[in-house]
């Protein structure tokens, strides 16, 4: 492998630099390769807390900081076992590390796809073609929003190329399929399998058994995090979809039009069909060649076109109703949301089509295949800046600016990080992605996830980005608020409020006053910071004569010292999930938790109890760590068997 590298060093070094150079508006000067939604309000704060978790010795259990708590290594979006995001958020900020990771990962596939296509045309110009062709089109582009998508389908080439070996290496499947899981995304793994097991089938049937051995083994090594996520998501509100759901964000026939040219307008991220007008040019004139390919290549040609074929429909969704409602009725494919995503899989097929037309070119008209290159590499690397701009992929440093740690703990006593106690955290959803004060360890009382679980959605019924869809929620739940220690929120002064044609809002600021809320600071003048004196504790005994002198807070993990002169019930103001466990200095019993006013948790104590500790351990994920142990034992008994 390292002799060659050597070979292709000038290659790798042009991919590299095309990658970089498309981007390069969008990350020089401290700018950010990414937009205001998932990034912001997900994807960063996840990994960066996680490296936090790490460093701090803290086992990345449970997450404090959003919707009441959360279960964090089961969210499989934050990547807990994924090495390589690790790495770069423990040594790049997080606004770099995401530049970075987005870059890496886009090199890394464009290398795979390189070597992939070196395999069939010989030639490194063309390969050098074709891969930026991909690693800039609409698929990939449209994904750097999605870090962990990304970073998933950046496998796909390296496991065709792993195919395509004379002895396929049962460790290196097994290693490729672990990563595409643990880097995070579902879908995309799916997409993913689809394009490989088509490719698997038609052109290295041969190998079948390894690769399904290597997958299933897969599946069992990456069990620590399969298990405890699916646990999750079958108590989550997105455990199932209505038909609508399904079909929801569906291309439209006049969409194509973008797939060979960029700058259509009124197109969102996931209609960005772009492939390159060029590349599509080729591949309407390859159809008049395929007689003159070499039965191999015709196949792989095929392969391609069945592949481009079959992405078209799946994506086009509701515009087939039939085939829409028959899938909606298939396990697995009905779980798949945004139909339009399905474009990767065609996009790969153009792989494998301009795969068969350039070896035909190069082994009978080089120079014509030489000069049919440039276009196709000018073409690729323009894209990002014709079209990125566009879909707000713009600086993003702003929404960590805000200093509102630094005003509370000026303004009050109290200390956030993660080893202090929650005061729940809630910032005015009208205007602002709440997660992003993760990055200053201030808590949420709601978050920016898809997977809210069923018990906090029955309480407050909030949308994947941590928004009501209910106007007035901050009245209407506004007890609520206080029942589970809502302690500070951000909202906009009357003067921005009007600025803003939104006067009518302004009666919440007299309501705070009349309640005693106490301002604590502005932020760029145009939002306060109010703290609340209403507000329930974080944990506290339903009887008042009992006591907690103090707490030793941990995320996942919880010790009292109390005074008990009665039998109570302790609250603790975290979402109920079943998991949280407790044992007492009077005995070694474990007690679970039970559920408290439909969402906090809740314990039985003794009289005489002095601590109390409370701790996070799902059996989902003792039962994980036990099948990734057998997935590990399993790996060494296919191999010798296979």
């Amino acid at each position: 492998m390292i002799n060659k590298l050597k070979k292709h060093y000038i290659s790798l070094l042009l991919l590299a630099l095309g990658v970089l150079l498309a981007f390069f508006p969008l990350y020089f000067n401290g700018g950010f390769i990414g937009d205001l939604g998932d990034p912001i309000g997900q994807t960063i704060p996840n990994k960066y807390l996680l490296v936090e978790y790490l460093k701090n010795g803290i086992l990345p259990l449970w997450n404090p900081f959003s919707f009441l708590g959360f279960p964090f290594l089961a969210d499989i979006q934050v990547g807990t076992f994924y090495i390589p995001d690790i790495l770069f958020f423990s040594i790049f900020s997080p606004l770099t590390a995401h530049n970075f990771s987005v870059l890496a990962h886009l090199i890394f596939s464009a290398v795979g796809i390189y070597f992939f296509c070196f395999n069939y045309l010989k030639s490194k110009c063309s390969s050098i073609a074709i891969a930026l062709s991909v690693v800039l089109s609409g698929s990939f582009l449209s994904r750097i929003v999605y870090l962990n998508f990304l970073e998933t389908i950046a496998f796909i080439p390296w496991v065709l190329l792993a195919l395509d070996q004379k002895r396929s290496s049962f460790y290196t499947l097994l290693f490729l399929f672990s990563m595409m899981i643990f880097a995070g995304h579902p879908v995309a793994m799916f997409y993913s399998s689809i394009i490989i097991g088509t490719y698997l089938i038609i052109n290295r049937v041969e190998k079948f058994k390894k690769v399904l051995a290597a997958g299933a083994t897969s599946l069992l090594v990456c069990s620590i995090q399969i298990v405890p996520f699916l646990y999750l998501k079958l108590n989550s509100v997105r455990d199932s979809l209505s038909y609508q759901d399904f079909v929801g964000g569906s291309l439209h026939f006049s969409n194509f039009k973008s797939f060979t040219w960029p700058l259509f307008q009124n197109i969102n991220f996931d209609s960005f069909i772009y492939f390159g007008s060029f590349a599509f040019l080729y591949i309407v004139i390859s159809i008049f060649f395929i007689k003159n390919f070499s039965k191999k290549i015709k196949k792989i040609y095929l392969t391609g076109l069945g592949l481009f074929i079959l992405g078209i429909i799946l994506s086009l969704g509701s515009n087939f109703e039939i085939l829409s409602k028959l899938l909606f009725e298939v396990p697995v494919f009905n779980l798949i949301r945004v139909p339009a995503r399905y474009i990767l899989i065609s996009h790969f097929g153009v792989i494998l089509m301009l795969i068969g037309f350039f070896t035909y070119l190069n082994k009978n008209k080089k120079l014509i295949s030489f000069l049919l290159t440039l276009p196709l590499i000018l073409n690729a690397v323009v894209t990002p800046y014709l079209t990125l701009e566009r879909y707000d992929i713009l600086a993003a440093n702003q929404e960590y600016n805000f200093e509102i740690k630094k005003t509370i703990e000026e303004n009050s006593k109290v200390k956030t990080s993660i080893k202090s106690v929650p005061n729940y955290f809630l910032s005015s959803s009208f205007f602002l992605f709440p997660n992003r004060h993760r990055l200053s360890y201030l808590h949420n009382t709601i978050g920016y996830n898809p997977l809210i679980l069923e018990t906090f959605y029955k309480f407050l019924p909030v949308s994947p980005v941590g928004s009501f869809e209910n106007p007035n929620y901050f009245m209407d739940y506004y007890e609520k608020f206080n029942l589970v220690g809502l302690k500070y929120y951000i909202f906009p002064s009357n003067e921005f409020l009007k600025s803003k044609n939104l006067g009518e809002k302004t009666f919440i600021n007299k309501f705070l006053t009349r309640n005693n809320w106490k301002i604590l600071g502005d932020e760029n003048k145009n939002f306060k910071i109010w703290e609340n004196p209403n507000a329930k504790p974080f944990a506290y005994f339903e009887n008042s004569k009992n006591k907690i002198k103090d707490i030793n807070f941990k995320p996942g993990r919880i010790i009292l010292n109390v005074e008990t002169s009665s039998a109570d019930t302790l609250v603790i103001n975290q979402t109920f999930v079943e998991g949280w466990k407790m044992k007492t200095d009077l005995d070694n019993k474990i007690s679970k938790s039970e559920i408290f006013s439909d969402i906090a948790q809740s314990y039985k104590v003794k009289t005489g109890t002095k601590v109390i500790e409370v701790y996070y351990l799902p059996k989902e994920l003792v039962i994980g760590f036990m099948l990734s142990l057998l997935g590990l034992i399993s790996g060494v008994i296919f191999k010798k068997h296979l």
